[in-house]
């Protein structure tokens, strides 16, 4: 069954004749069409000329309203009659058929019929009509329409060549969804699936593209493919710039991990989400370089050091980044983790990096009886039989 888009029609400037052949956005609004491209003046209907629709012997149509004529012919005729021609909802032919390459166009009050030989004659309106318009008309990507706009759940979508086009329930701009973006939409189950409507057309960014949907959106590069990233991952990799940022494009859709987390892959690194806990949402925190390396060497978020809690944070010469059970500092005297809470605590205590311990120069050493850890000024060691932290300082 048809959807009737009529209460959404569009009418893009002041209709005019067309005076060249070969190009739709010479037929439709003043605005859209170049001055060499127009005729003028424009359409006047003169009061009192009968209106009427008076066939021809070569099967085509001529109609006239107020003294203007116009010839309708061929499958357009066809599937403007279907739609109860002058008095449906198109309204009066504003042009005579038009050559295009590859087909042919007419022009009505209130939308577009195109014909090819490969698809028939479709109508083309509203703001489905406008998002074909920004779109080049039939020589830009989407091509020459393959179906008339039909109801799915909550709007309309038309088929093209090159595309489609979708139109929400409530919503006056239509949305183009193309290429690789349209096979990864197509496979998370169309406009019914998990990302909903399309809320912008497909925009091009440099070595990609992107389309944003309700409930996520879908990036495509070259090098990546077409990748869904959505919710607080989005979130966290929008904060660092996009794709224009150190993460660069999505290189993986978002990954379930252990009680809740998830993970996903971008070129420049990771971004993580935390397991949510009663009191927050779960942290989202990126990772990159040298703290990537040796949260990877660690066993990942199932190791000791568990999920990253607090992004990569700039100290003196260095950087600290906090997960779960523990931190990685990394600084010229290289990544290393602080795993024990009383050796944290002790570099803590006496001032972090600043202090005189300075920066670790090592991973905790495990000893029969606590842990030993080294820094730049000096050795904090732990003894788990006596409970006792012990610091030793090469300088005081």
């Amino acid at each position: 069954m048809r959807h009737d888009i009529s209460t959404t029609t569009r009418r893009r400037g002041v209709l005019r004749l067309a005076a060249a052949v070969g190009c739709a956005s010479a037929l439709v609004g003043a605005a859209a069409v170049p001055a060499s491209a127009r005729a003028e003046p424009t359409i006047v209907i003169v009061p009192g000329v009968p209106q009427a629709a008076t066939p021809q012997p070569d099967g085509s149509v001529l109609y006239n309203r107020g003294g203007v004529k116009r010839t309708v012919k061929g499958a357009i005729l066809g599937r403007y009659q279907e739609l109860e021609a002058q008095e449906g909802r198109l309204g009066w032919p504003v042009t005579d058929e038009v050559a295009l390459r590859g087909g042919a166009v007419s022009v009505f009050e209130h939308g577009n019929v195109y014909w090819t030989s490969a698809s028939g004659a479709h109508v083309v309106e509203g703001p489905i009509l406008g998002a074909y318009a920004d779109g080049g008309w039939e020589h830009g990507w989407l091509g020459f329409p393959t179906s008339d706009a039909d109801a799915v759940a909550g709007g309309v979508v038309q088929h093209f060549t090159g595309g489609l086009v979708y139109l929400q329930d409530g919503r006056t701009t239509a949305r183009a969804v193309r290429g690789a973006i349209l096979g990864r939409y197509a496979a998370a189950g169309w406009e019914t699936g998990d990302l909903g409507f399309p809320t912008t057309s497909e925009t091009a960014l440099a070595g990609g593209a992107f389309t944003h949907f309700e409930h996520g959106s879908v990036y495509w590069s070259s090098a990546t493919g077409a990748q869904v990233v959505s919710g607080s991952l989005r979130d966290g990799w929008a904060r660092l710039g996009w794709e224009k940022g150190w993460l660069g494009y999505p290189s993986s859709e978002a990954i379930d991990l252990d009680r809740g987390g998830a993970v996903q892959r971008f070129q420049g690194g990771l971004v993580y989400r935390a397991p949510a806990t009663d009191s927050s949402a779960g942290a989202v925190v990126a990772l990159h370089g040298a703290v990537l390396n040796r949260f990877a060497a660690d066993g990942w978020e199932r190791g000791a050091l568990g999920y990253p809690l607090i992004a990569e944070e700039q100290w003196d010469r260095g950087t600290v980044t906090s997960f779960e059970n523990g931190v990685v500092a990394s600084s010229a005297a290289g990544t290393y983790a602080v795993l024990s809470p009383e050796v944290l605590g002790a570099w803590k205590d006496r001032g972090w990096e600043t202090g005189l311990l300075g920066w670790p120069t090592a991973e905790q050493q495990v000893r029969a009886n606590g842990v030993r850890q080294t820094f730049t000024g000096g050795t904090v060691t732990y003894d788990d039989t006596t409970s006792t932290t012990i610091v030793d300082l090469l300088h005081r």
